[in-house]
């Protein structure tokens, strides 16, 4: 079992024992716009997620999200479009203020391979572990401003390589209050 499946696992472990539907208190979707730094060549798009949030004195929550990035870069076109599913674990710092940390599993499109052996052309994905941390700040009771970044450290076949994001989102609250 590689180390990325331990935290992955453990990730997951930890949600599963933490959450309840008895404990989750809202549900969330949240847009933005991203910044990331791919191979030191500096893309933005948007950004889109989704997820749960759980839990009274430490504020927990288990998402997803998916970043849209574009460049005008044509050398380096095919890395691009990243996400991660990730658990986070925060504290209320300030009034309406919380700081958290996460940790989870982030993959990236590569674009398109050719396999040596046929003529087959598929797309390939980088995946690895994604950490990072943000603060959120809630306007309201169902809006919240999120600004976060991520450092992904990604791998397929043979190539090795760490991805940095940074990202402020608009986040809208919904479900239990």
């Amino acid at each position: 079992m590689t180390q990325l499946t331990k935290i992955f696992s453990g990730v997951v472990t930890a949600t599963i024992l933490t959450s309840s539907a008895a404990s989750a208190k809202e549900n969330f979707v949240e847009a933005g716009y991203a910044s990331a730094s791919v191979d030191g060549i500096s893309r933005s798009g948007a950004s889109v997620g989704f997820g749960v949030n759980f839990g009274e004195t430490f504020k927990q929550s288990v998402g997803f999200k998916a970043l849209f990035l574009g460049s005008d870069n044509k050398t380096n076109e095919d890395r691009g479009n990243i996400g991660d599913l990730s658990y986070t674990l925060g504290y209320e710092v300030l009034p309406n203020t919380i700081a958290y940390g996460s940790i989870g599993y982030g993959f990236q499109s590569l674009g398109s391979t050719t396999s040596t052996s046929s003529s087959s052309t598929s797309s390939a994905y980088a995946a690895g572990m994604v950490a990072g941390g943000g603060i959120k700040y809630n306007i309201s009771e169902s809006f919240a401003i999120d600004a976060n970044y991520k450092s992904y450290s990604l791998s397929y076949e043979t190539l090795d390589y760490d991805t940095k994001v940074t990202n402020v989102s608009l986040v809208y609250k919904f479900g239990k209050k």
